[in-house]
C-alpha cells in the first residue's frame, strides 16, 4: 500500500467517524428535545387539571 492511498484511506475513515459523531450528537439533540416538549406538555395538562378541580372545589363552598 503506497503512503497516498494508506493517507488517503485514513482521513476517510476519520472523516466517516467524525460524520457518525454529528449525526448521533443531532439524533440525541432532537431525542432530549421531544423529551423537553413532552415533559412540559404534561406539567401543562397537570396544572390545568389542577386549576379546574380546584375551581370545583371552590363552587363547592
Amino acid at each position: 500500500m503506497t503512503p497516498d492511498l494508506k493517507a488517503t484511506l485514513l482521513n476517510a475513515i476519520q472523516q466517516a467517524a467524525i460524520d457518525n459523531a454529528h449525526l448521533l450528537a443531532l439524533i440525541l439533540g432532537v431525542k432530549v428535545l421531544i423529551f423537553s416538549f413532552q415533559l412540559i406538555k404534561k406539567i401543562i395538562a397537570q396544572q390545568s387539571w389542577d386549576a379546574e378541580h380546584d375551581v370545583d372545589r371552590r363552587h363547592r363552598r
